[in-house]
């Protein structure tokens, strides 16, 4: 499990490593922030799945977070040995546009396949989530309904405790306290004490269930928007490399087009 927190701290953590020299663009992928670290799967929380064996705490998508995994790996060593490479060319000034779209090309298709990756291991675990919650919301559901029974019951249990003590007090006060009227104040007392019990567990489950609800309702969702948070942030990320290699791109071009038109047609051969 300590090895499933570590793979997605290091995709929401990790930049491209800088380099020596600053391109020709504003911004450039070792630049482009990385998405923040956040709370992982619900695989991570046991309580965030339901209650079982314990394989149920376990990540049921292990297979695509592996695969997600491989090709962060495999973008992340294309985009070391590509982008160094089109920096320097980029400060060359010269028309190279072949070489540097064919290098970002790569790297564009690279990162491409770990961002589908990534996205369809989040989405898998949204749409587990989602119907945890969905079961989830049933259940409060259920337990509200249990909540307002129990107020009913220790209702009517404080009317019936009402009503036993003042029989109780009229047969007190009996002038003449006969074998039988003795009998009936036993009777009522072991009554009095039965119901004052029932009421005493009536309340403590009224108590169980309302902290049950409470709890429920302040987590029902966290899980869910954690994980729609992290699948913003690996689109969002996606996103921004994108531009910086496509503003690679266009420098790349610029430098072409200002050239001599017959040195530039030379260099794309």
């Amino acid at each position: 499990m300590a090895r499933f927190v570590h793979s997605f701290l290091i995709i929401c953590a990790a930049t491209l490593p800088l380099r020596s020299q600053a391109p020709v663009q504003p911004q450039t992928p070792e630049q482009v922030q990385a998405p923040e670290p956040r709370p992982t799967s619900p695989a991570q929380t046991a309580e965030s799945t339901p209650a079982g064996t314990s394989s149920e705490t376990e990540d049921r998508f292990h297979a695509l977070r592996v695969s997600a995994d491989q090709l962060k790996a495999d973008y992340q060593n294309l985009a070391d040995k590509s982008i160094p490479e089109v920096e320097k060319r980029l400060l060359i000034k010269r028309c190279q546009i072949v070489r540097i779209g064919a290098l970002l090309d790569r790297t564009i298709e690279g990162l491409q396949k770990w961002s589908e990756a990534e996205l369809k291991y989040w989405d898998s675990w949204g749409e587990a989530e989602q119907k945890r919650v969905d079961g989830e919301t049933s259940k409060l559901e259920m337990w509200g309904n249990e909540q307002r029974r129990r107020e009913e019951v220790m209702e009517d249990e404080k009317k019936d405790i009402e009503e036993l003590q003042r029989r109780l007090d009229d047969l007190e006060r009996t002038p003449s306290q006969t074998q039988t009227i003795q009998d009936q104040i036993a009777a009522l007392i072991q009554r009095l004490d039965g119901t004052k019990t029932a009421l005493e567990q009536t309340a403590a489950e009224y108590d169980q269930i309302t902290v049950q609800i409470k709890v429920s309702s302040d987590s029902i969702y966290k899980q869910l928007v954690e994980i729609r948070e992290n699948r913003r942030d690996v689109a969002a990320y996606t996103g921004r490399l994108n531009a910086s290699y496509d503003k690679m791109r266009v420098s790349a071009q610029q430098v072409c087009d200002a050239s001599d038109p017959k040195k530039s047609q030379a260099a794309k051969q």
